[in-house]
């Protein structure tokens, strides 16, 4: 995806956001947890430091787990197809616009106490800037992991996570159709031999034969 850096950043910022989403928390290690506080911190107020920080560096593992749950939801409920949704902002909210060079985009930062409320609020601002279309937020076909897609999808077009996921895809629908295939060959085979058979009979020599209409399977 091409654009301004700033929209480049953006999308970084909400791949990581799907892939913290889908981190096996449990897993953590103090290191791990660590750097979870400093890319949260970063995905919200950016590089730097300020009085906010230093909250972001005391977040519990549970009060992460609830930041997670929080993406996690919204992710979902975009890759899942659905149309509204709505968050309801309770007080204590210092939104600033910044201006740090006169002649670049004005930008914002969203001031508040409750550092889960912040990455919140941050990730649906980016989500509304970042000039993606719900499309591009997905789950593969394949492993079901929500992935973002950098270009719009085409309609009718399956597009996988990872090249691994559109391989094993590739794989099974080309085995699909050699099974169907092989099948068909077989039936060939079968009504060749049938006719065969039939036409062998006294009188019978230039019967027409046809097909029966196949059956649909019942399934249960």
């Amino acid at each position: 995806m091409q654009g301004h850096p700033r929209d480049r950043v953006d999308i970084k910022k909400l791949e990581w956001a799907i892939s913290i989403s889908q981190a096996k928390l449990e897993e953590f290690r103090p290191g791990d947890w660590l750097n979870v506080r400093e890319d949260l911190y970063r995905f919200v107020y950016g590089d730097g430091r300020d009085r906010s920080k230093a909250k972001f560096e005391k977040l519990t593992p549970e009060e992460i787990q609830t930041i997670q749950q929080h993406f996690k939801e919204c992710f979902d409920f975009i890759a899942g197809g659905n149309l509204t949704t709505s968050l309801r902002i309770d007080s204590g909210l210092d939104y600033q616009l910044l201006v740090t060079d006169p002649m670049q985009p004005i930008m914002q930062r969203i001031i508040v106490d409750d550092c889960a409320l912040a990455a919140q609020l941050w990730l649906l601002s980016l989500l509304t800037t970042s000039r993606l279309c719900a499309a591009q937020i997905r789950k593969c076909p394949e492993c079901k992991t929500v992935f973002l897609l950098r270009r719009k999808p085409q309609v009718n077009k399956n597009y996988h996570c990872s090249h691994k996921c559109a391989v094993t895809a590739a794989n099974r629908a080309y085995r699909l159709r050699q099974d169907e295939a092989m099948k068909q060959n077989k039936r060939e085979q079968a009504h060749d031999s049938y006719k065969r058979k039939v036409r062998g009979r006294p009188g019978l020599a230039k019967v027409k034969i046809e097909r029966r209409p196949r059956k649909p399977r019942r399934t249960n």
